[in-house]
C-alpha cells in the first residue's frame, strides 16, 4: 500500500520464512531471507526514515535487543517507527484466566500459539523507552465507536479501555536525535 501510494522511493523487508520471502518480491523491492534475531543484518540494508515493525515483537525470544539494534544500525537519526504489540490486558487473555484458570494457546489473535512475549501497554511502552525511542503517539485497536467494544469504551467513559484494547500501534522517534 505504501509504495502504491508513490509513500515512499523503496521499500525493504525482512522476512524470516521461505515461502513468504518468495512472494515479496512482488510487494517489496527488496527481500531478505534471514532470522532478524540469529542471524547478522546484512550491512547493504541500509538506513532508513521510517521502519515498521508490525506484529514481530511478541515472536521473539529477545525483542530488547532486536529493537535496540534496528535502531542503532537502520533507523536514520530523523526517522521514526511504528511498532504494534498485542495487548496482554485484553478481557479474552483476563476473563478466562481469572474465572477457569485456562491460558489457552490459539491459531491466531493475542494468545497466537507462536507468540514467546506478552506486553501490557506500560511494558510496551517501557521496552521502547529502554531501547532509547521517543514514543510520540500511541494508537489502540479496537475501540472504534462502530464496535461493541468501542461502545462499551464510549459508555464505560474510556474506564475500560487498557481491557478492551486487542492491540497498541505506537509511533516512535530516535529519542537521542530529538
Amino acid at each position: 500500500m505504501i509504495k502504491n501510494h508513490n509513500l515512499c522511493s523503496e521499500t525493504v523487508g525482512i522476512e524470516l520464512f521461505e515461502q513468504a520471502s518468495a512472494k515479496a518480491p512482488k510487494v517489496v523491492d527488496r527481500v531478505y531471507h534471514l532470522d532478524i534475531e540469529n542471524e547478522k543484518i546484512p550491512s547493504d540494508l541500509g538506513q532508513f526514515e521510517l521502519i515498521l515493525i508490525l506484529d514481530v515483537l511478541e515472536h521473539l525470544l529477545d525483542p530488547w535487543s532486536v529493537l535496540a539494534r534496528i535502531k542503532d544500525s537502520h533507523l536514520r537519526p530523523d526517522g521514526k517507527m511504528i511498532i504494534s504489540l498485542p495487548n496482554a490486558r485484553h478481557f479474552s487473555l483476563l476473563l478466562p484466566l481469572m474465572l477457569s484458570g485456562e491460558f489457552e494457546y490459539k491459531e491466531r489473535g493475542i494468545l497466537d500459539k507462536t507468540h514467546l512475549r506478552f506486553f501490557t501497554r506500560f511494558s510496551g511502552e517501557r521496552m521502547l523507552h529502554e531501547a532509547g525511542l521517543e514514543i510520540q503517539r500511541v494508537k489502540r485497536t479496537s475501540l472504534q465507536l462502530s464496535s461493541n467494544s468501542g461502545k462499551l469504551n464510549a459508555l464505560s467513559l474510556g474506564l475500560f479501555s487498557e481491557f478492551l484494547t486487542s492491540q497498541y500501534i505506537y509511533l516512535v522517534k530516535n529519542r537521542e536525535n530529538g
